[in-house]
């Protein structure tokens, strides 16, 4: 082999082994942040080095015991983004997986609830989730909360595996039908109740043809009030809890308490009996 073809071929195969390896070496774990007006991206390394950074211990949803993270203040992220009042954040997983929550909660309305970004150090690694979380994993971006009862959080704010913080408009800002009256306390179950439908049954069900922001499999739960249905508020529970239990061709996912608490699942109700009697 001349050597002019021999330093092609080294030249071809070391390219070759670059090439291979550079996918992990390109893979740096980034938080992306989008509000209004920016999108700023964050890395692992940078969140780990911020002078907010410090150790939290709180009862944790996903682990079902008290944990000690190193995490920084949902609220230093909140103070440079521009968000409105009544804006949602839309977390979104590796996975793709999202989920939407009032800003108002990250922002302390409520004193006895505070977010909280964890962040992972590849050093010290967190233990594996137990396995009914279903996941290997919740780092190295994880959404959790401080909550101080009788305060509560529903078990999917606790969001891991994050890649994508948005800031997008609130469900009743793109649907105002869904909305409860302002005669309403604002500590009213029934504003609870919406909240867990926007969180758990928007993507599939809508009400009197408002909502449903995905393929809409289910059926309306306005065109008849849902409750009528099913013979007893017992049994509308039991189909929630268990929807092949009730109905053995059910597509509908189960909300077992962890997913749904039996207070959030109440409340629930009783936001679909009031939407029976106030559809618009």
């Amino acid at each position: 082999m001349s050597t002019a073809r021999f330093l092609l071929f080294a030249f071809t195969l070391l390219f070759g082994i670059a090439a291979a390896f550079a996918p992990a070496y390109a893979q740096v774990p980034t938080l992306v942040v989008t509000d209004r007006a920016t999108t700023r991206s964050y890395t692992l390394r940078e969140l780990l080095a911020s002078p907010r950074r410090a150790d939290v211990t709180l009862p944790d949803r996903i682990y079902g015991k008290t944990m000690t993270w190193r995490a920084i203040p949902m609220l230093d992220f909140l103070r440079n983004m521009r968000i409105g009042a009544d804006d949602y954040i839309k977390a979104t997983a590796t996975d793709n997986f999202a989920v939407e929550m009032p800003v108002r909660l990250m922002r302390n309305a409520q004193p006895e609830v505070e977010a909280f970004l964890a962040i992972e150090d590849p050093a010290q690694k967190w233990p594996k989730p137990p396995p009914d979380a279903d996941r290997d994993t919740v780092g190295p971006f994880y959404l959790v909360w401080k909550v101080v009862a009788p305060a509560h959080v529903s078990r999917d704010y606790w969001a891991a595996q994050l890649k994508d913080l948005t800031v997008t408009d609130s469900p009743l800002k793109r649907w105002p039908a869904l909305a409860v009256g302002d005669d309403l306390p604002t500590d009213d179950p029934i504003r609870t109740g919406l909240d867990r439908y926007v969180t758990l049954c928007i993507t599939c069900h809508k009400v009197h043809g408002t909502g449903g922001t995905g393929a809409g499999q289910g059926p309306d739960l306005g065109q008849k009030s849902v409750l009528e249905l099913f013979d007893s508020p017992a049994t509308l529970r039991k189909f929630i809890r268990r929807p092949v239990s009730v109905r053995a061709d059910s597509k509908m996912p189960r909300f077992d308490d962890l997913a749904l608490s039996d207070e959030d699942l109440d409340a629930m109700i009783a936001w679909l009996a009031y939407k029976a009697k106030h559809p618009q």
